[in-house]
């Protein structure tokens, strides 16, 4: 499976949903959360251990428990390919239960289904055994898709991530249609409302949707969005370098 795109800490904006969610408590659980949602590989080790020495100190609150499900997230997504594994069981059960839990607050919902979904695939990923990748990327898709029909039209992270996980499974699940539903939402959504998200995550998404239609084999089409993408992120940080080296090559 392909490497699961990084959640930038700078474009997590949401904006209120039809469950009448307080957008100031949840931009507050977002801040909290921006430093184990954007993790890097070289990080990633060091931040696990270190949060998890600090939380066998203390009693969890379910901001805790989700930092931890959220670092062990991102440790599968890097340290997987290098041989260490068992971290997805890990952060799926942590946030299980609080996907479970009917008292959790509204505001963390958006984000513990949309995570849930990906630990989901990312399990799958670890799994040797084929009929348990195929039954765990289904789960997957399955909470992927409940936070997009419950969250999607007004906050962007479950199409985003759902867009990811369609495009790095295997060819063979036919979720192409479902990154590019996602990634068109997305597109029209910034389009007609640039505060729905920031131009680092658009050119992130324009990366992706370059990357879509070159493997549709429609080079016009990439290019459009890969040059989107460099606009939008000239400095190269959040896809505009990676969308400059594919021009380079695919360009006239």
């Amino acid at each position: 499976m392909k490497r699961f795109f990084v959640f930038a800490a700078e474009v997590l904006l949401f904006t209120s949903s039809v469950f009448a969610m307080d957008s100031a408590k949840l931009n507050r659980y977002l801040t909290e959360l921006t430093p184990q949602m954007s993790i890097g590989a070289e990080q990633v080790q060091s931040a696990i251990t270190s949060e998890e020495h600090r939380q066998a100190a203390i009693k969890p609150t379910t901001v805790d428990t989700l930092k931890l499900a959220i670092l062990y997230h991102n440790g599968s997504q890097y340290l997987f390919s290098k041989g260490v594994k068992g971290y997805a069981e890990k952060g799926e059960k942590l946030i299980l239960p609080l996907y479970e839990n009917d008292s959790i607050d509204e505001e963390l919902r958006p984000i513990i289904i949309t995570y849930l979904g990906s630990l989901k695939a990312l399990e799958a990923n670890e799994s040797f055994n084929p009929i348990e990748k195929i039954m765990g990327v289904n789960k997957g898709f399955k909470y992927l898709n409940e936070a997009v029909d419950k969250y999607g039209k007004t906050c962007y992270l479950p199409c985003w991530v759902r867009s990811n996980v369609a495009m790095a499974v295997p060819d063979f699940f036919n979720k192409e249609k479902v990154a590019f539903e996602d990634l068109s939402f997305l597109d029209q959504r910034f389009q007609s409302d640039a505060s729905f998200a920031t131009k680092d995550l658009m050119a992130a998404v324009y990366l992706n949707f370059g990357n879509y239609y070159k493997k549709q084999k429609n080079i016009p089409q990439a290019i459009k969005y890969w040059t989107l993408s460099k606009k939008l992120d000239s400095n190269g940080q959040h896809g505009g370098a990676a969308a400059q080296d594919m021009l380079e090559v695919f360009e006239d």
